[in-house]
């Protein structure tokens, strides 16, 4: 809820912000050909900070359509489990993530978006268990489904918003078996949950 908070005051501080200036700029405009670079973060904190979990995900993508966009994310995950006072575990993942998205018009500057992408990643995880450090290396992978709010409030810059959907994950590590995990949801997802961003357009 917390999450959903975020993105929906960001969403309507760029609205209330820039509509003025830039009505309509937007909407209706052909998209098609434009390059666009993006940056998103989340952050997410469960049972009061005992589950931590964090993404930078800077991205860049083109339209190959005035609604369908393609493009590739580079990026970080990391998360902090404290299972109990003797049990701390860490996971960190440095990630590639190919996505397509289609969009549509709502109202004026605001478009909705579904994004469908195949993050790859590589990482480690460090387990804390009575003081003593266990390490073990990863491979992952999967598909995610995830809808969007996108806001345009000048020709060349808009904020979005996307909510984890579903997704299905599988972590190879290098010592012991594969583990795949289905999520449905609003913190489903290899980097769980919701992400805001600034995006630019050029």
């Amino acid at each position: 809820m917390k999450k959903l908070i975020l993105a929906a005051t960001l969403l309507a501080f760029g609205a209330n912000a820039f509509a003025q200036e830039n009505e309509g700029e937007k909407n209706g405009v052909n998209l098609d050909g434009q390059w666009m670079i993006m940056g998103q973060a989340g952050y997410t904190s469960t049972n009061e900070g005992d589950t931590q979990t964090y993404t930078a995900l800077p991205s860049i993508g083109k339209f190959i359509t005035s609604d369908i966009a393609v493009g590739a994310a580079f990026g970080y995950t990391g998360s902090r489990n404290e299972i109990n006072a003797d049990y701390i575990k860490k996971t960190n993942t440095y990630l590639v993530q190919p996505f397509v998205r289609k969009y549509w018009d709502v109202a004026g500057n605001l478009k909705v978006f579904g994004q469908a992408s195949v993050p790859v990643g590589i990482g480690n995880t460090k387990d804390k268990v009575n003081g003593v450090d266990y390490r073990n290396s990863y491979t992952t992978y999967g598909v995610e489904i995830a809808p969007g709010l996108d806001y345009f409030f000048s020709s060349n810059w808009s904020v979005e918003a996307t909510f984890g959907l579903f997704a299905w994950n599988a972590m190879n590590p290098k010592q012991g078996d594969t583990n795949n995990t289905f999520n449905f949801g609003l913190n489903s997802g290899m980097m769980d949950g919701v992400k805001v961003g600034i995006k630019y357009l050029f």
